[in-house]
This record gives C-alpha cells, sequence and structure tokens, in this order.
C-alpha cells in the first residue's frame, strides 16, 4: 500500500487466512513430546482425583508441569483441548476468540461457537456460563481441556473469573487441569473449599532419586552413566528441580569441572550460572543463532533460517530439541513449531542484551516483526515492533488489523496497540485516531468521541472524503451508547453540509449506508430536524433495496426507517417495513447489539400500532433474550413500551409494576441521562392516567431538564403537550392553551409530524371542552 492509499482509504480486513492469531504458532497445539520420562507416581496421582474435576498443577518453571500434564494425556490416550494462556488473554475476548480457534481446531465438525462482542462485558458471567455450555456440547467424555501458562494474565485478571464460571458448567467426565507458577487465584477459592479443586504442588513435583536417575539416563540416550555417588550430588544440588537436574547433568559430563558445590544454590541463579556455563561452551554459530531466534516467541524453522540466514537452522532446532535443551516442539498444519522454555528464553534475551548493540537489536526485532506478521502472529509482531520503535512497519499492521481486531470484540487489545504509538506519528496518521476512537466507542463514548473529532480534521486537511465520513459518522455513533449526551459542537452540521457540498458523492455504497444509519439515528433521537429527517430516510429505504450492504447495516436502516413511518403517523409503510424486518434474511441482525435493536422495534412497532397482547408480549421475549445474553442496555427501551401500551388501555395497575421495573433498570444503568428521562417521562403519563396533576407536573419539569441537557429535542413538543393537559386537569387553561401553542411551534420545529398535529388537535378538543364544562 502505498502512502497515499493510506491517507484515503479505509483499511480493508486481510482474508480470514490472516486473521490475527489466525495461524497462531504455539497457544492452541499441544506440546509435541520426544523421548520423555512418564512420570507415573504423579500419573497414578492424577488418576486418583476422579472426583475433583479441576487439578491445580502448580510448581516453579522449569519443573516439569507442561511436559507431566501432555505425557499423561499420552499415556492414558485421553482427547483433549489445549489452550496456552499468554499475556494477551487479558483481554478476554482475545481468550474466546483463540478458544474458539481451538474448538474448531479440535471438533472441526461441528458449527461456530459464540462469538465474544463488548457488549457482553457488562454481564460477562452470562455470557462465559452460555459459551462453556456451549462448549462442552461439542465433545464426548471423557475429555480434558488443559489451559497452559495461566500464570501469564497474573492472579487479579479477569480472565479467572471466566475459568470459574466455566468450571461451574463442567459436566460429569469432564476434566479441567490449569498449569501455573502460582498457587490458584482467588477467584477459585470456592472450589479448594468445596473440594472440587485438587492441587498438584511443588513437593509432589519435586523428583525423586530413582525419577531424577531416569531422566539423567534419556538425556543423554544412555551413552553416559554417572556413578551412584556423582547422581546423588546431582540430585541433592537440583533439589528434584528438572530444569536444574538437566542443567547440572548436562554440565557434569564436560570435562575438567570444578566442583559443583562451589556455585550458588537458588533456583534461578542455578539456572542463569550453568546454563551460562553451558552456552559459553556452545559452538559461536549455535551460541549467535540461539540469541538471534529467542527474539521470536515461537518459530517454525523457516522463519529461523529467514532470520538468521543460518541455512542450517533445521538441523539445529531438531539437535535441541534432540538433545531436550530447554525447547519443545509442537505440531502445526505448516509443520513442526518450536519454543523455548521460558527460563531459558529469558536467559538468551539477557544474553542477547548484553551481546548486540542497541542498533542490532532494534534491527532484530524489526525484522523478526515482519517474519511473525508475514506467519499470521499479529500480536507478537506488534509487541517486536513496538519496541524496536519501527513505527514506519508497525502502522501499517495495525490498520491492517485493526477491523479484524474490533470484528472480534477485541478493542481493548487494539486500544492496548495504538496507545503506544507515539502522538506525532498518530497525527501523521488519521487513521490512527480513527480506529483509536472506534476501539473506545463501547468503553469510552465520549473519548471516542474526542478521537473521531480529531480523525475528522486530519482528514479535512487531507482532503479525503473517505475518512471524513466515517470519522463524521463515528462521532454521531458514540451518542448511541452514551446515557450523559450533552450538546455536540453546533459546527457539527456545519461541517457535514460542507462535506456535503465538496464531496456530493459518497466513496463507496457501504460508506454511504453507515453514514445514512448514524446521521438518521442522531435526527430521530436528539436532534429533530423534519426536513433532513424526511431527506435521508428517503435514502435509507433506497438503500434497503440494493445489494452489498452487511444484514446488520440493513437491519439498522430498516429500524430507523420504521421509526421514522410511526412517528409520522404512515402505519401502512410502516406495516410494509416491519413485515420485511421480521421475514427477509437479508436484514436479519447479525451482531447482538442490532439483534436486541431489532427485538425493540417490534415492541415499539406492536405500541405504536396499540397491539395490546403482541406489545407485552415482544416486550418480556426482548427482556428475556436479553438476559439470556447478558446485554441490559436495551431493557430500558422494552419496558418503556411496555408502561405506554398499559397507559393506552388504562390498566394502570400494569403501568405500575413495569414503572418500578422501569426504575431498577434506571438505576441499574447508572440513573442518569436519557435513562432517566424516559422513567420520568412515563411516570407523567401514568400519573395523568390517575388525575395526580402535581406528581404529573413535578416528573414532566424533571424529564423537561434532562432533555435540554441531553439535547434530546425530539421529546421536547411531547412534554409541552402533557403540560397543556396537566395545566388544564389543574384548570389553569390560559396556561393549557400557551402550552398547547409551545407543543405545535416545536412540533414543527423538531418532529413536522402528521401523527403530531393530529395529537394535538384531540388536544385542542380536549381543552375547549373541559373550559366549556
Amino acid at each position: 500500500m502505498n502512502k497515499k492509499q493510506q491517507e484515503t482509504e479505509l483499511p480493508s480486513p486481510p482474508a480470514p487466512s490472516s486473521s490475527v492469531g489466525e495461524r497462531n504458532l504455539a497457544k492452541i497445539n499441544r506440546p509435541r513430546l520426544g523421548e520423555v520420562y512418564w512420570r507415573e507416581r504423579l500419573f497414578q496421582l492424577l488418576d486418583q482425583e476422579p472426583n475433583r474435576p479441576v487439578i491445580h498443577v502448580t510448581a516453579p518453571g522449569g519443573a516439569g508441569k507442561t511436559t507431566l500434564v501432555a505425557s499423561y494425556l499420552e499415556a492414558r490416550k485421553l482427547p483433549c483441548l489445549w489452550y496456552q494462556v499468554q499475556r494477551d488473554d487479558v483481554d478476554v475476548a482475545g481468550f474466546f476468540h483463540y478458544m474458539n480457534q481451538a474448538v474448531r481446531q479440535t471438533a472441526p465438525a461441528t458449527g461456530p461457537m459464540p462469538r465474544f462482542s463488548p457488549e457482553f462485558l457488562p454481564n460477562l458471567p452470562v455470557f462465559s456460563h452460555r459459551y462453556f455450555r456451549e462448549l462442552y456440547g461439542r465433545f464426548e467424555p471423557p475429555f480434558v481441556i488443559v489451559l497452559d501458562d495461566c500464570h501469564e494474565v497474573g492472579t487479579e485478571a479477569l480472565l479467572h473469573d471466566v475459568i470459574r464460571d466455566g468450571l461451574a458448567e463442567l459436566p460429569t467426565g469432564f476434566r479441567m487441569i490449569l498449569i501455573s507458577r502460582n498457587q490458584p487465584p482467588p477467584a477459585l477459592a470456592r472450589l479448594r473449599l468445596n473440594q472440587s479443586l485438587a492441587l498438584l504442588d511443588w513437593e509432589a513435583l519435586r523428583l525423586t532419586p530413582d525419577e531424577a536417575e531416569a531422566i539423567v539416563h534419556r538425556q543423554s540416550h544412555g551413552q553416559w552413566v554417572p556413578s551412584p555417588e556423582l547422581l546423588a550430588r546431582l540430585y541433592a544440588r537440583s533439589e528434584g528441580w528438572v530444569a536444574g537436574l538437566v542443567l547440572l547433568a548436562e554440565w557434569a559430563r564436560k570435562p575438567d569441572q570444578p566442583r559443583m558445590e562451589d556455585h550458588p544454590q537458588a533456583r534461578e541463579i542455578v539456572f542463569d550460572y550453568f546454563a551460562g556455563e553451558l552456552f559459553s561452551r556452545t559452538e559461536p554459530v549455535v551460541r549467535d543463532f540461539l540469541l538471534q531466534t529467542a527474539i521470536l516467541p515461537g518459530m517454525s524453522a523457516a522463519m529461523a533460517m529467514e532470520l538468521t540466514g543460518h541455512p542450517e537452522a533445521p538441523a539445529i532446532l531438531a539437535d535441541l530439541y534432540r538433545r531436550h535443551y530447554f525447547i519443545e516442539r509442537r505440531a502445526h498444519a505448516d509443520g513442526a513449531v518450536y519454543r523455548y522454555h521460558a527460563l531459558f528464553r529469558e536467559f538468551l534475551l539477557a544474553r542477547a542484551q548484553s551481546t548486540f548493540s542497541p542498533q542490532r537489536l532494534r534491527e532484530l526485532r524489526r525484522r523478526a516483526g515482519a517474519l511473525l506478521e508475514q506467519a499470521g502472529e499479529s500480536e507478537a509482531a506488534v509487541e517486536l515492533l513496538r519496541d524496536a520503535q519501527a513505527w514506519d512497519e508497525l502502522v501499517p499492521v495495525l490498520l491492517r488489523q485493526a477491523p479484524i481486531l474490533v470484528a472480534e470484540g477485541r478493542s481493548k487489545t487494539l486500544a492496548g496497540w495504538l496507545h503506544a504509538v507515539p502522538a506525532d506519528v498518530v497525527a501523521a496518521q488519521p487513521w490512527l485516531s480513527y480506529w483509536q476512537g472506534v476501539a473506545a466507542m463501547a468503553f469510552d463514548p465520549p473519548e471516542a468521541r474526542r478521537h473521531f473529532g480529531l480523525a475528522f480534521s486530519r482528514f479535512q486537511a487531507l482532503r479525503d472524503p473517505n475518512g471524513q465520513y466515517l470519522a463524521w459518522s463515528g462521532m454521531l455513533e458514540s451518542l448511541f451508547g452514551d446515557l450523559d449526551v450533552q450538546v455536540i459542537d453546533s459546527t457539527c452540521w456545519e461541517d457535514f453540509d460542507a462535506l456535503r457540498t465538496r464531496h456530493p458523492e459518497f466513496p463507496s455504497l457501504v460508506v454511504e449506508a453507515r453514514t445514512t444509519l448514524a446521521l438518521l439515528w442522531s435526527l430521530l433521537l436528539f436532534y429533530g430536524q423534519p426536513r433532513r429527517t424526511a431527506y435521508w430516510a428517503a435514502r435509507a429505504e433506497r438503500l434497503l433495496a440494493l445489494d452489498g450492504i452487511d444484514s446488520d447495516t440493513k437491519n439498522g436502516l430498516a429500524g430507523t426507517v420504521l421509526h421514522q413511518h410511526l412517528w409520522s403517523g404512515d402505519f401502512a409503510k410502516a406495516r410494509l417495513v416491519f413485515d420485511r424486518l421480521c421475514r427477509d434474511p437479508a436484514w436479519q441482525a447479525i451482531t447482538p447489539t442490532m439483534q436486541v435493536a431489532a427485538w425493540a422495534a417490534r415492541a415499539q412497532y406492536f405500541q405504536m400500532t396499540s397491539a395490546y397482547d403482541d406489545c407485552l408480549r415482544a416486550m418480556e421475549e426482548g427482556l428475556e433474550k436479553c438476559h439470556a445474553l447478558g446485554i441490559h442496555r436495551s431493557d430500558i427501551a422494552f419496558l418503556c413500551q411496555g408502561a405506554m401500551i398499559a397507559q393506552k388501555f388504562g390498566d394502570l395497575a400494569r403501568s405500575r409494576d413495569l414503572l418500578e421495573r422501569l426504575a431498577v433498570a434506571v438505576a441499574a444503568s447508572g440513573g442518569r441521562g436519557n435513562g432517566s428521562l424516559t422513567y420520568h417521562c412515563q411516570s407523567v403519563g401514568d400519573a395523568l392516567c390517575r388525575k395526580d396533576y402535581a406528581v404529573a407536573l413535578e416528573h414532566a419539569r424533571t424529564a423537561l431538564r434532562i432533555a435540554k441537557e441531553t439535547t434530546t429535542y425530539f421529546i421536547k413538543p411531547y412534554l409541552r403537550l402533557s403540560l397543556a393537559y396537566i395545566a388544564c386537569g389543574q384548570e389553569y387553561h390560559d396556561e393549557a392553551t400557551a402550552e398547547l401553542t409551545e407543543a405545535r411551534r416545536l412540533g414543527v420545529q423538531y418532529l413536522g409530524s402528521p401523527l403530531f398535529d393530529f395529537q394535538c388537535q384531540l388536544a385542542e378538543s380536549y381543552l375547549v371542552f373541559n373550559c366549556v364544562n
């Protein structure tokens, strides 16, 4: 992609095979065992815990935890799903994404797993329980799920809560083995208390003298037999630690070694010292190879050869693996993948830091990052390119992967990547600001708006219509999840009109559809500009007839058109849109947010057309579906429709019940902004039905204040109409007439709705009738 293209085109997602982590080399593949010693003593301990389905293997690095579990599964011929936890699993969206890949690889004949998106975070346990029920249903018992290296995310990580919820759904015949350097995290404390979790700790994993002798013999392939005295010293010095024993045995095989008792005792120091001793005696070519390849978290032989320039890379890796030289090998579709043991890699990276110049290290990271990106290892590539400060290489990677991360629900991961880019680099590439806005949308709408605004200004300077339209749409989209919306800068509409003048044709159908959707929803929900609304509603209807627009966007466009027809009183057109919205596969929502919006549209349609039973049924079904998904942001909308239909039909007991439920939902959302506005508006209607005009007046005044604060202009005419009824009920006839006049004026300004005009005529007749009587 040349520079001009980067400035003017929205980066398109690469093909599915290039997806972030789609070809992850180690994360979802079980280690391939060579000639390892099977520790039957520990196998029997694992066999003895059938009533405790969760096993937590806890020991220091280098204690043989991963080898133990992998060899146990092989020895007992147990089918399994293996997942290696890494630091990027702090973002639980990444965990669910990679776990989906693991399920697809282990059970390819089954259908797709549930996809995680940020909407699920507020009620994460609901999604976690549903997800693991679905996962377990793909396999037959006996079956084992292994989560390796759980310490990588820290003891307080949200992932441990996800694991806890998943364990609560674990069926009979299934087991989960957690491997970690740390003790079980606090999230699993209850499992320990109720004896559901078995702990296989460091004391159990320490080698016995017989196991140590067998490992030394196997390591040397029987070519070196130490004396009983030396073997006893090796065992005592290693303290039953596998990594220490392997290093000490390798060291002791060399001639003319000093007494091992003369060296430090701590495990980490022992490892560093003896690894250093062995490293210094390795051939220079192999030393250089080890230092360079340690930059890679995992590698194929081809990657190692490309990075180091050593044609003998495949032979070196195979020899290291054959000698059990702190390297593991995993199967992969593209061939064997190698990975250094964490302790050994830490040692090598420290040596590389002191051996190579800063310039050489940066160049190695840059080249390694490029190789990893080509292999689909984008997380690792981003980390290396960031450490190398290779911004020219990093920015294209970020722009290629950003839409994929967003589609996978991994907005927090994307935000972290973008945060590492210096401000001057971001300023020079407005697409980075744009994706910062997208990443912040689900978690911080005001911050998202700020990034979109910066991107829009920079796209303006570049005269990039594609970027301008999308950034401007992003500013509007950030309103929809923000309960505390304040007035957007008055230049917002001026900027859009100027953009339309400069670029009257949209860059693409997709951009037109997205802009139309964002613009129309903001007009309907906040701004109330009748002529503009009518124009864009007509464009939305035209777009619905075209191919090339994804079903989520079509679903949203249909919802806005339905809303416009209903509020304008054109129920015949509304029925046509509603019927197709319910039946046309091309209009069906895919993402949870749009599915919820579609369910809410059903309830609104039945409320506006006075279908009492259908409306209440749609409301309860929508709430049930939201509860099943763990998404409650639309509970207020569903309860609002139910309260309105109850008040229409004089069902005041149901109205009061729904208002109480609405108050709970508003409080759960923070008790502010548009949620609070909805509650007070419905309370006005309920109080009017009861002829409690003082209470109605109090709620109406509160609602007007909130509407002004939140720029919800369309509601003002309805509130003024309510005030006219309240004044009439209190026998303030002049005030009632004034409020009705103001309602009509605001209706013309913000609604332009024949239905509202009719409602005003009904109100006028009511006022005249009451004044005469």
